[in-house]
């Protein structure tokens, strides 16, 4: 079984920042062939696509307590 495809992963990882992280907001470098994923744990994309690294990337935003999965 994919852990990915069953949801799992994306409830733990919301999950986890919601229990261990103090700031209201969490903010990623998120590689941007990613993006969609991240979404669909809640993040939102927050400017223009960048290079980091020579890998595309997006800044993403995940507002604490608003876990999807509740």
């Amino acid at each position: 079984e994919d852990i990915v495809d069953t949801g799992h992963t994306a409830k733990f990882l919301v999950d986890f920042i919601n229990q261990n992280y103090i700031n209201p907001s969490v903010y990623m470098n998120a590689q941007y062939y990613l993006k969609d994923y991240y979404a669909s744990c809640g993040f939102k994309e927050v400017g223009e696509p960048f290079d980091e690294a020579g890998i595309k990337h997006i800044k993403m935003v995940l507002k604490k307590h608003k876990n999807i999965f509740s």
